[in-house]
């Protein structure tokens, strides 16, 4: 259907839902006398316009305002010289990168920081009165989304206000849409990388739905993936500001009705499960190359969501099994308690459906792309470990974390597990320091029995290869399953550190140190993120500390070194160095900051 035919069942639509429900049949027959089709359409979404009503008009909205490619949304700023860029509040934009029913997405760049940014418009015509309400409401939950830190969700930095054009400034990703990737990319259906996405995605949304966060909105183009193949969702907390507008002239729209559960279609109130049905259906986008249900009409798409079982997920991809097609199909229950209890539960079970491939399908993946992908990590980690150990030998006093991974007597495994068992076979390589193996076999255990070892031992290999990110989220639900680890506390925050995200870690730190006040490298990181801050003082107490906690601890001594100078008090930062120094000329000693 074109543009201007969605204009048409629009305008119908909403003209005759003002209309008492005894006079649309006549107020149909008048305007519609001539178009018989174009009642039928009408009278189909007018089928569907009980409780869902707000749904219905955002569904239609959202069709029509993509299809007619709005322009509406552009901020209204004076034009400038060409290759000057134009200025939204203090922002410069640099280009536009996006444009959909939303608005207009820029690259811009904050000149207070020098930081890139991505900023998103969002352009109220409504009524004053509702248009406030709509900025108020946005507002409050771009402020919710903007509480959510975590490496799989694109960070929110800033909310304002230019005229009418409301705008929210986040994280820049550097990368492209799922949607995008899947459209040059259909292959995706044949490897495991659909399963980390969902993976992935699955981590950010249990996050956010653990602190009150629904996203309603989770679809392709809203799943970000950074150049480095890291998963980013977008869009946190906007898409609940649109179920309270008609969306008759806002650029605001709800999202795209293919990925919407049974209950926003009902006008029910949402849940993480919610979420999890729209990932199941991108799941299922990813295995078969097509959605569960295509409707040549929103009314028609409705019903089918709301009273029909999608197709078999085998029928469109025959490498899948019958496990696969039970995962999903739970996954897509017509009611929320029917699915799983959480999205890491729904991608946990994909994961372990996926293994049980029939063997007369072998995946497109060969040894051969296995063994050269192995080999080019193996020499990026040789080349990391050698340019880490020149940064350290050339950083003179820069304060320095111990970045050996303390495992406390409660963190060690308890009980012996059988020979040949993953989890012990990836710890042993991580012991001989094949980190790239030990994920392997780390990631083996936990689709066969996901538990806090698997999750923190896959987290320190992620660590010692330098993908930070990976490793906080293997650490957090670490945390999950044993939420009094002061050891994966400790070394998230570690992780976090190396990322600059200060209070992140600060916080981690403080709940390790709870956990476990006696570890002294704990008290040296909290005292390298005081120093970072410039808290010379409480960052000398924390080093203090860690020294009285282990006297053989040299960076702790150095760290305190660097503090001092800061403080102008020479005399002391020498005395510090100079012990630091006797310490590293002796012969090695037993260090409790070094244990692990």
């Amino acid at each position: 259907m074109d543009a201007g035919r969605w204009r048409q069942v629009e305008q119908l639509y909403h003209a005759a839902l003002e209309k008492r429900e005894s006079e649309r049949a006549a107020f149909l027959e008048e305007t519609c006398a001539s178009d018989t089709s174009l009642r039928k359409e009408v009278e189909s979404l007018l089928s569907f316009a009980g409780g869902a009503d707000s749904y219905l008009r955002a569904a239609v909205g959202e069709v029509a305002s993509q299809a007619a490619a709005i322009s509406a949304t552009e901020p209204t700023q004076s034009r400038t010289p060409a290759g000057v860029p134009q200025k939204l509040g203090r922002y410069e934009l640099l280009e536009k990168i996006g444009k959909g029913g939303m608005g207009v997405v820029y690259r811009a760049m904050d000149p207070a920081i020098g930081r890139v940014v991505a900023i998103k418009t969002i352009l109220f015509h409504d009524a004053a009165e509702e248009g406030s309400e709509l900025r108020a409401r946005m507002a409050r939950e771009s402020q919710a989304a903007g509480r959510l830190s975590h490496p799989n969700i694109v960070a929110v930095h800033d909310i304002c206000q230019e005229g009418d054009t409301s705008y929210i400034v986040m994280e820049y990703v550097q990368g492209r849409t799922l949607d995008a990737a899947m459209r040059a990319d259909p292959s995706l259906r044949s490897s495991g990388e659909a399963l980390r996405i969902v993976q992935e995605c699955a981590a950010a949304l249990d996050y956010a739905h653990s602190r009150g966060v629904v996203h309603r909105d989770i679809k392709p183009a809203n799943i970000m993936l950074r150049a480095d193949g890291v998963v980013k969702i977008a869009d946190f907390g906007i898409a609940k500001v649109s179920q309270f507008s008609t969306l008759t002239h806002s650029a605001v729209s709800l999202g795209s009705p293919d990925y919407m559960a049974p209950e926003q279609w009902r006008g029910e109130p949402v849940s993480g499960q919610t979420d999890q049905y729209a990932l199941a259906t991108v799941a299922y986008v990813l295995l078969t190359g097509r959605r569960p249900f295509e409707g040549d009409s929103v009314a028609s798409l409705a019903a089918m969501t709301m009273y029909l079982e999608q197709p078999a997920a085998v029928t469109f991809n025959s490498r899948l099994s019958p496990a696969v097609d039970g995962v999903l199909r739970k996954a897509l229950s017509k009611t929320g308690g029917a699915r799983y209890a959480t999205c890491g539960e729904f991608a946990r079970a994909l994961q372990r459906a996926w293994e049980t491939v029939p063997a007369a399908a072998p995946r497109a993946e060969s040894r051969s792309t296995w063994a050269v992908a192995a080999l080019v990590a193996a020499l990026l980690v040789a080349l990391s470990y050698a340019g880490l150990l020149l940064y350290h030998r050339n950083a003179g006093a820069t304060a320095k974390p111990n970045v050996t991974t303390a495992r406390s007597p409660a963190d060690r495994p308890a009980d012996p597990q059988p020979e040949g068992d993953p989890e012990i076979r990836g710890e042993a390589l991580l012991k001989q320091s094949d980190y790239a193996g030990a994920v392997e076999y780390f990631t083996k255990a936990i689709a066969t029995k996901p538990d806090y070892r698997s999750y923190f031992g896959r987290a320190g290999a992620y660590r010692q290869l330098e993908q930070m990110e990976k490793a906080i989220a293997d650490y957090s639900e670490a945390i999950r399953y044993k939420t009094d680890s002061a050891s994966a506390f400790h070394d998230r925050g570690f992780c976090k550190m190396r990322l600059g995200l200060l209070d992140d870690a600060a916080e981690d730190y403080e709940k390790a140190l709870a956990l476990n006040p006696t570890n002294p490298r704990t008290w040296n990181d909290r005292g390298i993120i005081r120093l970072k801050k410039g808290g010379y003082k409480h960052a000398i107490q924390c080093f203090t500390k860690a020294i009285e906690l282990d006297p053989n601890f040299v960076q702790a001594w150095e760290n305190r070194a660097a503090a001092e100078r800061k403080l102008k008090d020479t005399e002391a930062a020498e005395a510090d160095l100079k012990q630091a120094q006797a310490l590293e000329q002796r012969p090695a000693a037993p260090s409790t900051g070094n244990t692990p």
